[in-house]
Protein backbone atom coordinates (compact mmCIF):
# COMPACT_ATOMS: atom_id res chain seq x y z
CA UNK A 1 0.00 0.00 0.00
CA UNK A 2 0.79 3.58 -0.91
CA UNK A 3 1.37 6.47 1.72
CA UNK A 4 -1.61 7.59 0.77
CA UNK A 5 -3.63 4.38 1.29
CA UNK A 6 -2.25 3.92 4.28
CA UNK A 7 -3.29 7.30 6.18
CA UNK A 8 -6.81 6.75 4.30
CA UNK A 9 -7.12 3.52 6.07
CA UNK A 10 -5.62 4.72 9.10
CA UNK A 11 -9.12 7.53 9.15
CA UNK A 12 -11.59 5.15 8.32
CA UNK A 13 -10.49 2.84 11.20
CA UNK A 14 -10.20 6.47 13.58
CA UNK A 15 -14.35 6.64 11.94
CA UNK A 16 -15.33 3.06 13.09
CA UNK A 17 -13.73 4.25 16.32
CA UNK A 18 -16.59 7.20 16.74
CA UNK A 19 -13.79 9.93 15.78
CA UNK A 20 -16.03 12.99 13.70
CA UNK A 21 -16.18 13.18 10.26
CA UNK A 22 -14.07 16.65 10.64
CA UNK A 23 -11.58 15.73 13.05
CA UNK A 24 -10.59 12.51 11.05
CA UNK A 25 -10.32 14.93 7.77
CA UNK A 26 -7.57 16.94 9.39
CA UNK A 27 -4.34 17.47 7.36
CA UNK A 28 -5.56 14.49 4.81
CA UNK A 29 -4.89 15.62 1.31
CA UNK A 30 -8.05 16.81 -1.13
CA UNK A 31 -8.69 13.19 -2.36
CA UNK A 32 -8.69 10.62 0.72
CA UNK A 33 -10.92 14.18 2.46
CA UNK A 34 -13.23 13.03 -0.54
CA UNK A 35 -13.84 9.40 -0.53
CA UNK A 36 -13.58 9.42 3.64
CA UNK A 37 -16.55 12.04 3.17
CA UNK A 38 -18.03 9.24 0.23
CA UNK A 39 -17.48 6.08 3.13
CA UNK A 40 -19.18 8.41 5.71
CA UNK A 41 -22.38 8.91 3.60
CA UNK A 42 -23.05 5.35 2.32
CA UNK A 43 -22.64 4.31 6.29
CA UNK A 44 -25.76 6.50 6.55
CA UNK A 45 -27.31 5.28 3.90
CA UNK A 46 -30.64 3.03 4.45
CA UNK A 47 -30.44 -0.37 2.37
CA UNK A 48 -33.08 -0.93 0.19
CA UNK A 49 -36.25 -3.36 1.50
CA UNK A 50 -37.91 -5.82 -0.47
CA UNK A 51 -41.32 -5.71 -1.00
CA UNK A 52 -42.95 -8.82 -0.13
CA UNK A 53 -45.90 -9.16 -2.63
CA UNK A 54 -43.99 -7.68 -5.03
CA UNK A 55 -41.51 -10.96 -4.28
CA UNK A 56 -43.74 -12.95 -4.19
CA UNK A 57 -45.57 -12.08 -7.54
CA UNK A 58 -42.46 -11.70 -9.49
CA UNK A 59 -41.93 -15.65 -8.35
CA UNK A 60 -45.08 -16.46 -9.33
CA UNK A 61 -44.93 -15.14 -12.87
CA UNK A 62 -41.03 -16.93 -12.97
CA UNK A 63 -42.01 -20.19 -12.07
CA UNK A 64 -45.21 -20.34 -14.81
CA UNK A 65 -42.56 -19.31 -17.22
CA UNK A 66 -40.56 -22.10 -16.81
CA UNK A 67 -43.57 -24.47 -16.06
CA UNK A 68 -44.31 -22.96 -19.57
CA UNK A 69 -41.42 -23.95 -21.54
CA UNK A 70 -40.98 -27.09 -20.15
CA UNK A 71 -44.41 -28.10 -21.24
CA UNK A 72 -43.35 -27.08 -24.60
CA UNK A 73 -40.25 -29.01 -24.86
CA UNK A 74 -41.84 -32.36 -23.19
CA UNK A 75 -44.57 -32.03 -26.22
CA UNK A 76 -42.35 -31.52 -28.83
CA UNK A 77 -39.91 -34.60 -27.17
CA UNK A 78 -42.79 -36.89 -27.22
CA UNK A 79 -43.78 -36.13 -30.94
CA UNK A 80 -40.29 -36.73 -31.91
CA UNK A 81 -40.36 -40.43 -30.12
CA UNK A 82 -43.89 -41.29 -30.87
CA UNK A 83 -42.36 -41.11 -34.92
CA UNK A 84 -39.50 -42.50 -33.89
CA UNK A 85 -41.88 -45.59 -32.21
CA UNK A 86 -43.94 -45.85 -35.19
CA UNK A 87 -41.16 -46.44 -37.55
CA UNK A 88 -39.28 -48.94 -35.02
CA UNK A 89 -42.49 -51.20 -35.12
CA UNK A 90 -43.28 -50.80 -38.71
CA UNK A 91 -39.15 -51.79 -39.24
CA UNK A 92 -39.58 -54.38 -36.33
CA UNK A 93 -43.44 -56.11 -38.00
CA UNK A 94 -42.30 -55.86 -41.11
CA UNK A 95 -44.67 -59.26 -42.12
CA UNK A 96 -47.73 -57.39 -40.52
CA UNK A 97 -46.98 -54.85 -42.67
CA UNK A 98 -47.35 -56.62 -45.20
CA UNK A 99 -50.08 -58.64 -44.37
CA UNK A 100 -51.96 -54.76 -43.98
CA UNK A 101 -50.96 -53.87 -47.16
CA UNK A 102 -52.22 -57.11 -48.69
CA UNK A 103 -55.51 -56.63 -46.72
CA UNK A 104 -55.90 -52.84 -48.17
CA UNK A 105 -55.37 -53.82 -51.62
CA UNK A 106 -58.22 -56.60 -51.49
CA UNK A 107 -60.55 -54.75 -49.93
CA UNK A 108 -59.87 -52.16 -52.98
CA UNK A 109 -59.87 -54.40 -55.47
CA UNK A 110 -63.15 -55.85 -54.21
CA UNK A 111 -64.70 -51.81 -54.47
CA UNK A 112 -63.75 -52.40 -57.85
CA UNK A 113 -65.41 -55.09 -58.55
CA UNK A 114 -68.82 -54.15 -57.25
CA UNK A 115 -72.02 -54.00 -59.20
CA UNK A 116 -72.15 -50.74 -61.26
CA UNK A 117 -68.78 -49.78 -60.43
CA UNK A 118 -66.60 -48.55 -63.55
CA UNK A 119 -64.00 -50.74 -64.72
CA UNK A 120 -63.31 -49.34 -68.39
CA UNK A 121 -59.68 -48.79 -68.31
CA UNK A 122 -59.11 -45.46 -70.78
CA UNK A 123 -55.89 -46.09 -73.32
CA UNK A 124 -54.86 -42.92 -72.90
CA UNK A 125 -54.41 -43.82 -68.91
CA UNK A 126 -51.98 -47.16 -70.10
CA UNK A 127 -48.74 -47.07 -67.55
CA UNK A 128 -45.45 -49.17 -68.72
CA UNK A 129 -42.67 -50.41 -66.55
CA UNK A 130 -40.44 -48.34 -68.67
CA UNK A 131 -42.36 -45.29 -67.46
CA UNK A 132 -42.47 -45.74 -64.17
CA UNK A 133 -38.29 -46.00 -63.78
CA UNK A 134 -36.17 -43.28 -65.06
CA UNK A 135 -32.22 -44.80 -65.91
CA UNK A 136 -29.59 -43.21 -63.83
CA UNK A 137 -28.32 -41.66 -67.07
CA UNK A 138 -31.07 -39.38 -67.49
CA UNK A 139 -31.81 -38.68 -63.95
CA UNK A 140 -30.36 -34.94 -64.79
CA UNK A 141 -34.05 -34.56 -66.09
CA UNK A 142 -35.52 -36.42 -64.03
CA UNK A 143 -37.48 -35.92 -60.82
CA UNK A 144 -35.10 -36.54 -57.45
CA UNK A 145 -37.06 -40.08 -56.23
CA UNK A 146 -36.30 -41.57 -52.55
CA UNK A 147 -36.52 -44.72 -53.67
CA UNK A 148 -34.54 -46.05 -57.03
CA UNK A 149 -37.51 -47.89 -58.52
CA UNK A 150 -40.56 -49.52 -57.55
CA UNK A 151 -42.62 -52.11 -59.71
CA UNK A 152 -46.10 -50.66 -60.69
CA UNK A 153 -48.79 -52.47 -59.18
CA UNK A 154 -50.63 -52.93 -62.61
CA UNK A 155 -49.88 -52.58 -66.30
CA UNK A 156 -52.51 -50.38 -66.69
CA UNK A 157 -54.91 -48.51 -64.39
CA UNK A 158 -57.93 -46.00 -65.20
CA UNK A 159 -57.35 -42.04 -65.01
CA UNK A 160 -60.14 -42.36 -61.56
CA UNK A 161 -59.05 -45.84 -60.03
CA UNK A 162 -55.11 -44.11 -60.42
CA UNK A 163 -54.80 -43.09 -56.86
CA UNK A 164 -57.19 -45.47 -55.28
CA UNK A 165 -55.93 -48.99 -57.04
CA UNK A 166 -52.42 -48.36 -57.04
CA UNK A 167 -50.86 -48.89 -54.14
CA UNK A 168 -47.12 -49.95 -54.24
CA UNK A 169 -45.87 -53.00 -52.36
CA UNK A 170 -43.56 -51.59 -49.03
CA UNK A 171 -39.58 -53.18 -49.80
CA UNK A 172 -37.32 -52.97 -46.99
CA UNK A 173 -34.46 -52.78 -49.60
CA UNK A 174 -33.62 -49.86 -51.27
CA UNK A 175 -32.10 -51.99 -54.27
CA UNK A 176 -34.40 -52.68 -57.15
CA UNK A 177 -32.30 -55.66 -58.27
CA UNK A 178 -28.65 -58.18 -57.45
CA UNK A 179 -27.03 -55.89 -60.48
CA UNK A 180 -27.54 -52.55 -58.66
CA UNK A 181 -26.29 -50.72 -55.00
CA UNK A 182 -28.58 -47.82 -53.87
CA UNK A 183 -26.64 -44.74 -52.37
CA UNK A 184 -28.83 -43.51 -49.11
CA UNK A 185 -28.29 -41.02 -46.53
CA UNK A 186 -25.87 -38.49 -48.33
CA UNK A 187 -24.18 -36.08 -45.75
CA UNK A 188 -22.77 -33.13 -46.81
CA UNK A 189 -20.70 -33.62 -50.38
CA UNK A 190 -21.40 -36.64 -52.11
CA UNK A 191 -20.89 -37.03 -55.77
CA UNK A 192 -21.14 -40.18 -58.26
CA UNK A 193 -19.35 -40.43 -61.12
CA UNK A 194 -21.32 -40.95 -64.48
CA UNK A 195 -20.21 -43.05 -67.59
CA UNK A 196 -19.56 -40.20 -69.67
CA UNK A 197 -16.56 -39.57 -66.13
CA UNK A 198 -18.50 -36.25 -64.55
CA UNK A 199 -18.96 -36.03 -61.48
CA UNK A 200 -22.41 -34.90 -59.74
CA UNK A 201 -23.04 -33.98 -56.63
CA UNK A 202 -26.21 -35.86 -55.06
CA UNK A 203 -28.69 -35.20 -51.73
CA UNK A 204 -31.18 -37.98 -52.90
CA UNK A 205 -31.05 -41.83 -52.27
CA UNK A 206 -29.07 -43.04 -56.07
CA UNK A 207 -29.06 -46.30 -58.00
CA UNK A 208 -25.67 -47.23 -59.05
CA UNK A 209 -23.88 -50.39 -61.04
CA UNK A 210 -20.78 -51.41 -61.76
CA UNK A 211 -18.07 -49.19 -62.83
CA UNK A 212 -19.55 -46.22 -61.37
CA UNK A 213 -17.85 -44.45 -58.19
CA UNK A 214 -18.41 -42.28 -55.38
CA UNK A 215 -16.59 -39.66 -53.37
CA UNK A 216 -17.08 -37.63 -50.29
CA UNK A 217 -16.04 -34.06 -49.24
CA UNK A 218 -14.94 -32.64 -46.07
CA UNK A 219 -17.71 -34.15 -42.89
CA UNK A 220 -19.32 -35.95 -45.51
CA UNK A 221 -20.77 -39.97 -45.46
CA UNK A 222 -22.75 -41.67 -47.42
CA UNK A 223 -23.78 -45.33 -47.18
CA UNK A 224 -24.46 -48.57 -50.46
CA UNK A 225 -27.10 -51.25 -49.77
CA UNK A 226 -26.99 -54.37 -52.28
CA UNK A 227 -29.55 -56.38 -52.86
CA UNK A 228 -28.45 -59.39 -50.35
CA UNK A 229 -28.17 -56.94 -47.32
CA UNK A 230 -24.76 -56.17 -47.49
CA UNK A 231 -23.56 -52.41 -46.59
CA UNK A 232 -20.86 -50.58 -47.25
CA UNK A 233 -20.19 -46.84 -45.62
CA UNK A 234 -18.12 -44.02 -47.04
CA UNK A 235 -16.22 -41.81 -44.43
CA UNK A 236 -15.68 -38.22 -45.55
CA UNK A 237 -12.97 -37.70 -47.85
CA UNK A 238 -12.91 -40.94 -49.50
CA UNK A 239 -13.40 -42.49 -52.77
CA UNK A 240 -14.56 -45.95 -53.97
CA UNK A 241 -15.64 -47.71 -57.16
CA UNK A 242 -18.47 -50.03 -57.69
CA UNK A 243 -15.93 -52.69 -60.04
CA UNK A 244 -18.40 -55.69 -59.55
CA UNK A 245 -21.94 -55.83 -58.21
CA UNK A 246 -23.80 -59.10 -58.49
CA UNK A 247 -25.30 -58.97 -55.03
CA UNK A 248 -27.80 -62.44 -55.18
CA UNK A 249 -29.61 -63.66 -52.44
CA UNK A 250 -28.90 -66.67 -50.75
CA UNK A 251 -30.73 -69.53 -52.80
CA UNK A 252 -31.21 -67.65 -55.84
CA UNK A 253 -27.25 -67.51 -56.84
CA UNK A 254 -23.74 -66.56 -55.70
CA UNK A 255 -22.99 -63.17 -54.51
CA UNK A 256 -19.95 -61.07 -56.02
CA UNK A 257 -19.61 -58.01 -55.12
CA UNK A 258 -16.09 -56.06 -55.41
CA UNK A 259 -15.11 -52.98 -54.45
CA UNK A 260 -12.06 -50.75 -55.10
CA UNK A 261 -11.09 -48.29 -52.04
CA UNK A 262 -8.76 -45.56 -53.76
CA UNK A 263 -8.33 -43.20 -50.34
CA UNK A 264 -10.16 -43.06 -47.67
CA UNK A 265 -11.79 -44.89 -44.82
CA UNK A 266 -14.82 -47.59 -44.95
CA UNK A 267 -16.79 -49.53 -43.26
CA UNK A 268 -18.22 -52.42 -44.40
CA UNK A 269 -21.38 -55.30 -42.65
CA UNK A 270 -21.55 -58.49 -45.23
CA UNK A 271 -24.27 -60.77 -45.01
CA UNK A 272 -23.30 -64.31 -43.95
CA UNK A 273 -23.55 -67.01 -46.94
CA UNK A 274 -23.12 -70.68 -46.41
CA UNK A 275 -21.77 -71.39 -49.65
CA UNK A 276 -18.19 -71.61 -50.76
CA UNK A 277 -18.63 -69.71 -54.20
CA UNK A 278 -20.04 -66.22 -52.62
CA UNK A 279 -17.07 -63.12 -52.01
CA UNK A 280 -17.52 -59.84 -51.22
CA UNK A 281 -14.32 -57.90 -51.68
CA UNK A 282 -12.45 -54.54 -51.15
CA UNK A 283 -9.42 -53.97 -53.09
CA UNK A 284 -6.94 -51.22 -52.34
CA UNK A 285 -3.73 -49.82 -54.21
CA UNK A 286 -1.23 -52.43 -52.46
CA UNK A 287 -3.64 -55.26 -51.52
CA UNK A 288 -7.59 -57.26 -51.37
CA UNK A 289 -9.94 -58.75 -48.51
CA UNK A 290 -12.38 -61.12 -49.49
CA UNK A 291 -15.12 -61.33 -46.46
CA UNK A 292 -17.77 -63.83 -46.76
CA UNK A 293 -19.87 -62.65 -43.86
CA UNK A 294 -18.18 -60.42 -41.23
CA UNK A 295 -18.24 -56.80 -40.22
CA UNK A 296 -14.62 -54.97 -40.82
CA UNK A 297 -13.28 -51.66 -42.00
CA UNK A 298 -11.05 -50.47 -44.39
CA UNK A 299 -8.85 -47.09 -44.75
CA UNK A 300 -6.47 -46.10 -47.20
CA UNK A 301 -4.39 -43.64 -48.16
CA UNK A 302 -2.67 -42.23 -50.88
CA UNK A 303 0.95 -43.29 -50.46
CA UNK A 304 -0.48 -46.60 -50.81
CA UNK A 305 -0.73 -47.77 -47.12
CA UNK A 306 -3.84 -50.03 -46.02
CA UNK A 307 -5.46 -51.36 -42.83
CA UNK A 308 -7.79 -54.12 -42.52
CA UNK A 309 -9.64 -54.15 -39.30
CA UNK A 310 -12.01 -57.15 -38.56
CA UNK A 311 -15.27 -56.36 -35.76
CA UNK A 312 -16.76 -59.75 -36.50
CA UNK A 313 -15.88 -62.87 -38.39
CA UNK A 314 -13.23 -62.96 -40.40
CA UNK A 315 -11.62 -61.41 -43.76
CA UNK A 316 -8.48 -63.26 -45.82
CA UNK A 317 -6.02 -60.34 -46.56
CA UNK A 318 -3.98 -60.77 -49.51
CA UNK A 319 -0.41 -58.47 -49.83
CA UNK A 320 1.88 -59.39 -52.77
CA UNK A 321 0.81 -62.83 -53.18
CA UNK A 322 0.69 -63.50 -49.54
CA UNK A 323 -2.20 -63.95 -47.41
CA UNK A 324 -3.93 -63.75 -43.84
CA UNK A 325 -7.02 -64.17 -41.81
CA UNK A 326 -7.57 -61.49 -40.16
CA UNK A 327 -10.26 -62.21 -37.38
CA UNK A 328 -12.72 -60.40 -34.82
CA UNK A 329 -10.76 -57.69 -32.93
CA UNK A 330 -7.88 -58.06 -35.15
CA UNK A 331 -5.75 -55.79 -37.38
CA UNK A 332 -3.47 -55.92 -40.38
CA UNK A 333 -1.74 -52.77 -42.02
CA UNK A 334 1.03 -52.79 -45.15
CA UNK A 335 2.17 -50.60 -47.89
CA UNK A 336 2.56 -50.42 -51.40
CA UNK A 337 6.16 -51.31 -51.30
CA UNK A 338 6.31 -54.58 -49.04
CA UNK A 339 6.87 -57.91 -50.77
Amino acid sequence: MSESEELLQARLEELEAGVPLEQAQINLPPEEAELLQLATTLRTMEAPERIASKVTEQRRALLALAQQQQTSQNSAVHAGLSWQALWAWLLGNKQWVAVGVTAVLIIVAGIGLWPGADTAVSPEATLSVADAATPLANQDEAEPSAIPALAPAASTASDTAQYTAFIPSLQTNLVSDAQHAALSQPTGLVEVQRADGTWTAVSYNTSLSAGQRVRTGNLSSVSLHFFDGSQASLGPNSEISLDTVDAQRAGTGFRTVVLTLAYGDSEHQVQFRHDSGSRYEVQTASGSGIARGTRFRVTASNDGAATYAVQEGRVDVTNANRTVQVTAMQQTTFTNSEP
